[in-house]
Formats: structure tokens, sequence, C-alpha cells
């Protein structure tokens, strides 16, 4: 599931941690922070001339702009942003987008 992926990822910090595995599958973390252009979806965000933020959801594979073109989620992105959103073992984790744009209405 997208959670044994995520966990799994926190499993490798376990050497240089000295936490225990029980430790570390046994908890999620806080923060987790996206990357978005070419991590999160494509195209980059430059690329969507007259469009951009405010972004509509269609499915777990796209969004729509606000001049309805399409941006794509891009791999399993859609399902771990998902999977954060609604299951319990998440829900105190906080979501945090990184990115950068020359647009400051965004």
């Amino acid at each position: 599931t997208i959670i044994r992926i995520l966990l799994s990822a926190l499993l490798c910090l376990k050497a240089s941690s000295g936490l225990s595995s029980e430790l570390m599958t046994s908890q999620v973390p806080k923060l987790v922070a996206f990357d978005l252009d070419g991590t999160i979806w494509s195209p980059d965000m430059y690329m969507l001339w007259g469009g951009g933020s405010p972004f509509r959801f269609v499915n777990n594979e796209e969004l729509r702009d606000c001049s309805n073109s399409k941006v794509k989620i891009l791999g399993i992105s859609g399902e771990i942003l998902d999977t954060i959103a609604t299951a319990d073992e998440w829900k105190d984790t906080v979501v945090a987008w990184v990115s950068c744009t020359d647009e400051p209405s965004w």
C-alpha cells in the first residue's frame, strides 16, 4: 500500500538515526513536503500561460487550472496525497508545498 511505501522511506533513516524498527514503523511524519513542478505534476506552472491557480481536482491523475488546462499528476503522487488526506494514520500530518513562482497572487 501507499502507507507501506512511505514508511519504507522512513526505514531508510533507521541506520543513521539509531531509532528502532518498531518505532519507525509505528509512526508517520508530522510534516511531509512536496516539490510541485516535475515532481507532483506536469507541466511546469510557467507553461500555463493565462491559467494557473486555483486548481480543480478531477481525479488522482488530473487537475484543471483556472483556464481548464489539464495538469497531469505524476506517477503515484495522487495516491500518496489521497492517502495522506484520508487515512487515519496520517490525520496529524501537515503537507507543505515547495515551489517558487513569479506570480505573487498564487
